[in-house]
């Protein structure tokens, strides 16, 4: 066979791979989207390398991780949206950015929060859905005030009240709802009449990760999941203070371990 009649039964040779590839492609191309759906719901829990360490000295991992992206994204999706109410000419743009953090809040929320706080997971979808539902809501009231309201000193100043009342009920309602007056941890050690308990973040008792020394009510042995009492703040404003140890809850082991 000459090497031109060669040359060109290889090229029909790659044609004829490529229409058999085409056929191929939706099926590949589904499987390209289950990998990746895999991915958003089953997220490496792994702190990035160059964070592991200030993680670990703060008694943190990776819900603690998860929780400090979703805490960027809202002082973020904020920022953004003060920005978006001050310059209206730049809206198409900042409102691009406010949508996407919105979107990331949401698929940081589904995927791994929900990974991260499996049986609290409804409070943080809450919270997390006040905050996107309060910087959208701002944007639409402060950009396009009410027309029903002839004096102009109205027309700004009752949508500022509107945000700050709204601001204000949702975060009542949240923190009567989810709200409580306890967290969980694991007892790390048990000497001289005190109880070394290290506890993971909770935005339902405001309480930060970390390890406490506290007096326990029932008797406790290392590695014991317990139940401890805390004291909230009034407002909520600062963290809450983590007192005792009031019972064994073995059914967060899974949730804390």
């Amino acid at each position: 066979m000459s090497e031109e009649n060669s040359g060109l039964l290889e090229f029909f040779r790659k044609i004829g791979n490529t229409v058999l590839g085409l056929k191929k492609l939706p099926r590949r191309l589904k499987d390209l989207k289950e990998e990746t759906l895999q991915r958003a719901r089953s997220p490496e829990r792994k702190v990035p390398s160059y964070l592991r360490n200030f993680f670990r000295q703060r008694h943190a991992g990776w819900p603690e991780y998860v929780i400090l992206k979703i805490q960027i994204t809202i002082v973020l999706l904020f920022g953004f949206t003060a920005v978006t109410v001050l310059i209206k000419d730049f809206w198409l743009i900042f409102g691009s950015i406010l949508f996407l953090l919105s979107l990331y809040a949401a698929l940081l929320t589904k995927f791994q929060l929900k990974a991260g706080f499996k049986l609290d997971y409804p409070a943080y979808r809450s919270f997390v859905g006040i905050c996107v539902g309060l910087a959208w809501g701002a944007v639409l009231l402060l950009n396009y005030p009410m027309p029903a309201f002839g004096e102009e000193l109205l027309k700004t100043v009752l949508p500022i009240a509107i945000v700050l009342v709204g601001a204000v009920l949702s975060f009542a309602g949240f923190r009567a709802k989810y709200g409580r007056d306890h967290t969980y941890g694991i007892v790390q050690e048990v000497k001289n009449g005190k109880t070394k308990v290290r506890t993971r973040y909770d935005l339902r008792s405001n309480t930060k990760q970390g390890v406490y020394f506290v007096d326990s009510f029932v008797p406790v042995e290392k590695n014991d999941v317990v139940k401890v009492r805390v004291d909230r703040s009034t407002l909520g404003l600062r963290g809450s203070t983590v007192r005792a140890i009031t019972e064994k809850a073995p059914e967060r082991k899974e949730t804390l371990v």
